[in-house]
Formats: structure tokens, sequence, C-alpha cells
């Protein structure tokens, strides 16, 4: 039973992305989590005990809320059950969302695969920008957005803008599409703090919706 445990704990540990490493000791086994050149462990005794060692750091982190919840009974099966179904959202995910991220989500580059799919936006963007005017834009990032969806005189028009159900369709979008563009393609370029993977399928379910507006 034991041995058995320290099998589903080291699956869910790869799952979540953590690079794991069994060792067999006295009493007991030694695994040795690694993430982003940061590293703890966790050794699960032969009577069941769990104890966790290392420096304080968010491996030791993750590892210590792990022994908590493993008081929880079930929690092994049920974590494990939702992490490899989260695999079945690709098929609700545009096509050409899975083209531009798919490859490094599977690869478990999480927050390239969003500022990825944040560059493919910008990318359809001005595809259909050109397409309605003749020509590329001037303009990038938030500018960009504003030309493209205005109210007044937008270069891609969302909806027919015949009333004010309407105006408000064309306008919140206009505004994710700017929104969408801070909040990750402008930190992607920029920033080193990981996405986790549901943070990153957060994102993804965001992209998809604004590239089925703009392939419609």
């Amino acid at each position: 039973m034991v041995m058995e445990k320290v099998d589903k704990i080291k699956e869910l540990l790869e799952l979540e992305n953590y690079e794991v490493a069994s060792e067999e000791i006295e009493h007991g086994t030694k695994l040795t989590v690694t993430a982003n050149f940061e590293q703890s462990y966790l050794v699960v005794y032969h009577s069941g005990k769990i104890v966790v060692q290392g420096s304080q750091n968010k491996v030791r982190e993750r590892l210590d809320q792990l022994k908590e919840d493993l008081g929880t009974p079930g929690y092994l099966d049920q974590r494990i059950k939702e992490l490899k179904g989260q695999g079945e959202f690709w098929h609700l995910i545009h096509p050409v969302i899975q083209q531009a991220a798919k490859d490094l989500f599977d690869e478990g580059h999480y927050s390239e695969a969003a500022f990825r799919a944040s560059k493919h936006i910008v990318k359809l963007v001005k595809e259909r920008y050109e397409e309605e005017t003749g020509e590329p834009p001037e303009v990038d990032g938030t500018k960009l957005m504003e030309r493209a969806f205005s109210l007044n005189h937008p270069i891609i028009q969302l909806t027919p803008l015949r009333d004010q159900v309407e105006r408000d369709i064309q306008l919140g979008f206009m505004f994710l599409f700017k929104g969408f563009n801070l909040a990750i393609r402008n930190p992607g370029a920029h920033s080193t703090e990981p996405l986790t993977r549901e943070e990153c399928i957060h994102f993804l379910f965001v992209a998809s919706l604004l590239a089925g507006q703009l392939k419609k």
C-alpha cells in the first residue's frame, strides 16, 4: 500500500510538471522534486509517515501543501483524475490557437504557450485590419485594438451596430482585446514569473474566444 501511494504521489507531481526522482532509503522512499532550478524532498517511510525536507522555496511550499492534502481521503486519485482530464479541453479551443500554442503547452511551457497565443491574436487582428483597409496598420498594441474595434469608425465590425446592445458588444470586445494584450502579451515579453497549467488553460480559452470573433 505504501509503495502504491509513493507511485501515485510521483505520478501526481509529474502531471503538475515537476521532475521527480525516487530513491530507496532505509525504511522508506525519498522523492527528489525539482522545478525551475528549485529542489526539495519528500520522504515516505514504510510506516506511512511523510516528511518534507529542503530549504524554503516554491517546490517546498508545494510539498508542504501536498503533505497536508494527503490527509484527505481519496485526494490522490481525485487530483490525478482532474489533471488527466485537463488534456481533454483542446476540442474546445479554436484551431488557430491550437496551432499556435498546443506544442508548447504539451511540453509544459505554460507561460510561453499563453504568450504565443496572445501574439497570434495580435497577428490575426493585423491580418483582418489589412483585409478591410488594404493597408497594414501603422499602430500596435492597445492603439491597434482601439482603432480596429472603434465604436464610431470600426475597421473590424463585430456587430451591425444597429442598437445599444450591439454597440455594447462591439465596445466590450474592444476592451477584451485591449485587456488581453495588456495582461498577457506585454507581461509575457518581460515577466519571469511562470504560469501554472491551470492559469495557462484559462488564458487559452480567452484567446480562443477572441480568435472566434475574428474568424467569423
